[in-house]
């Protein structure tokens, strides 16, 4: 039906009994809910000595909006032959199956190929689990884009991007990523692309196709908007 956000400042917190009686109250009528501080713990620890942050309206509308971008996946979304240019497109890694990506995953690389075949970027970095419980992504991953021509020069591999925020935050600290494509279905791809911008990237969403049943589509965006956004959001807001 909707979403409700909780976004605390100073003197209370997702935490709150009362809040969480409130927000599962509304859970109870169909309503999904995110309670989210605008202050970390330390931040909250120094504001009850000096009462600065939580009358800070403009830092505080700041997280607020971060917050918010997070539930909602705020931003353009590009079809890899419109997308802007950049010298890095990540495909994000999901489940393999017996030594092949799923469709989710193909949709991806799919989509990460064509950016690169159309001179949209250099190189493409496959960012995932490489000891996955379904099996090694990278390994999945690369094998799949070799075989169709991908030089290893244009390829770049990061087995422990084990989530997406994890994936763009080691995009820029361990391979110096400033501006990149994000590379994944329309529901993930936005939100990726606030990740990264909370991270300080010049990041564009680009749409991955998927020859997925009605089944994984169903599953997939209640994931993503019952879980992955909410947690996306205080992600933002807490700075991880």
């Amino acid at each position: 039906r909707g979403v409700i956000l909780f976004a605390h400042g100073s003197g209370s917190g997702r935490f709150s009994p009362r809040n969480r009686s409130v927000a599962q109250a509304l859970n109870a009528v169909g309503f999904a809910t995110v309670l989210a501080d605008l202050l970390t713990p330390s931040e909250e620890t120094a504001d009850r000595r000096t009462g600065q942050l939580r009358f800070d309206i403009p830092f505080l509308a700041g997280r607020l909006r971060s917050v918010v971008t997070g539930v909602t996946g705020a931003g353009p979304l590009y079809a890899p032959e419109t997308a802007p240019p950049a010298p890095v497109a990540i495909a994000f890694g999901a489940s393999v199956r017996g030594g092949r990506p799923g469709s989710f995953v193909e949709g991806r690389l799919e989509a990460s190929l064509q950016l690169l075949r159309l001179g949209k970027v250099e190189k493409i970095l496959v960012s995932g689990n490489a000891g996955g419980t379904s099996g090694d992504e990278i390994a999945v991953m690369t094998g799949w884009l070799r075989a169709r021509g991908v030089p290893d020069s244009a390829l770049l591999t990061d087995g422990a991007g084990l989530d997406t925020y994890l994936a763009c935050l080691r995009a820029r600290d361990e391979f110096g990523v400033g501006r990149v494509l994000l590379v994944s279905q329309f529901f993930h791809a936005r939100r990726a692309a606030a990740l990264a911008r909370h991270l300080g990237l010049d990041a564009d969403a680009v749409r991955a196709p998927c020859g997925c049943t009605r089944r994984a589509w169903v599953r997939n965006l209640a994931r993503e908007y019952l879980l992955s956004r909410p947690k996306a959001a205080l992600d933002i807001a807490r700075g991880r």
